[in-house]
């Protein structure tokens, strides 16, 4: 995790050394328990860059923004 800039923004970055694209969760965990999951592909040999405060939720909400949180990743392969 990576804060951004005069306005905070938190950026999550994930790195693939791999030959091969790597599938991976990454569980999202409010101060307040709630927690939420998000499927991320991490292409081969790059990286995906998550803008935190932009993830949106089916409804709409930020889930995120101004949050306090923790972050875990489960992934297929080493990342």
């Amino acid at each position: 995790l990576s804060r951004i800039g005069e306005n905070g923004s938190t950026g999550l970055v994930l790195f693939n050394p791999n030959p091969a694209n790597v599938q991976a969760s990454v569980t999202y965990m409010r101060r307040d328990g709630v927690n939420f999951e998000q499927p991320v592909t991490i292409p081969a040999q790059s990286r995906t860059v998550i803008a935190v405060q932009d993830i949106t939720l089916p409804d709409g909400s930020l889930p995120l923004a101004g949050a306090n949180f923790g972050v875990q990743v489960i992934a297929g392969q080493p990342i």
